[in-house]
């Protein structure tokens, strides 16, 4: 006799979430018209993907010498040494392993500050790191409005004044890394994600993560279109991941988007069982 699964209000509550995450993900990224409210995900999923290109040169020992974020979406990671065919594909395969594992996180760990703390240091960590300007302008600015607003809460006389000031140094330092998009994107959201966290309602933050999850977990679903007709283009010199994959590999571009497509499925696959079918075992 099959034994009846029981599901705790919490966990059903949080499945219906994240299909109705899934739902609208899915639903607005394949109408153009809602491109203008997908563009800050856009950026992110970006950020996420050539991350992944970076850390699979660590992983195979070459070198993450940084990454850039476009303005209208694309990205350029940098490296030097490492397994080219493991690191091509890890943009794409790479966003689907964060899908999976944040999927499994958000509905498996109890305490959702730790899931979105982590996912914070994660994004500021690797802006902080790996993109190549405005650090210091940055630094400078932060530290100041920092030192500004700490002074303001002992010269209470001059809080107004001080608190003025922390302001305008804050603004100075966006204003100075504003051409490094990939900085921004990792600090702003970093920063969303991880107050989130501390002060949002769960089902709030549930939402928000499993959305999250969703959104950068199926880039390759959501791309495939894109992919396959420019499937040989290139940014100047530097041809997209297909692309380059076929001409080190000798396979048709085709193969690989379809591969990439599929294991990014089953990639997503992998972590709602774990995040909800193995969940409702337990």
């Amino acid at each position: 006799m099959l034994r009846r699964l029981q599901i705790s209000p919490e966990r059903r509550n949080s499945l219906i979430l994240a299909f109705a995450a899934f739902v609208v993900v899915f639903v607005l990224w394949q109408w153009s018209e809602a491109a203008p409210l997908l563009f800050p995900f856009r950026l992110l999923v970006t950020f996420v993907h050539e991350t992944g290109h970076g850390l699979a040169a660590l992983a195979t020992g070459g070198e993450f010498l940084g990454f850039v974020v476009q303005p209208n979406g694309a990205g350029l990671t940098s490296s030097r040494g490492g397994i080219g065919w493991i690191i091509l594909p890890m943009g794409y395969l790479g966003a689907a392993i964060f899908g999976a594992v944040l999927l499994i996180a958000t509905n498996r760990v109890r305490k959702l500050e730790w899931v979105t703390l982590a996912l914070g240091a994660y994004f500021i960590g690797a802006a902080i790191l790996f993109t190549q300007e405005g650090k210091l302008e940055l630094l400078l600015g932060v530290g100041a409005a920092f030192v500004l607003w700490a002074l303001a809460d002992r010269w209470t006389e001059h809080a107004l004044k001080l608190r003025i000031a922390a302001g305008v140094a804050a603004l100075f330092a966006i204003f100075a890394v504003r051409n490094n998009v990939a900085l921004l994107v990792g600090l702003i959201s970093g920063g969303v994600i991880a107050w989130l966290g501390v002060y949002a309602k769960r089902p709030v933050t549930l939402f928000v993560l499993n959305a999250l999850a969703f959104i950068v977990g199926f880039n390759a679903v959501n791309d495939i279109s894109s992919l396959w007709n420019n499937r040989t283009a290139s940014l100047g010199e530097v041809r997209n991941d297909a692309y380059a994959m076929a001409n080190v590999t000798h396979i048709p571009v085709e193969v690989w988007i379809i591969l990439w497509t599929l294991l990014a499925v089953a990639i997503m696959g992998v972590g709602a069982y774990y995040a909800f079918i193995r969940a409702r075992e337990e």
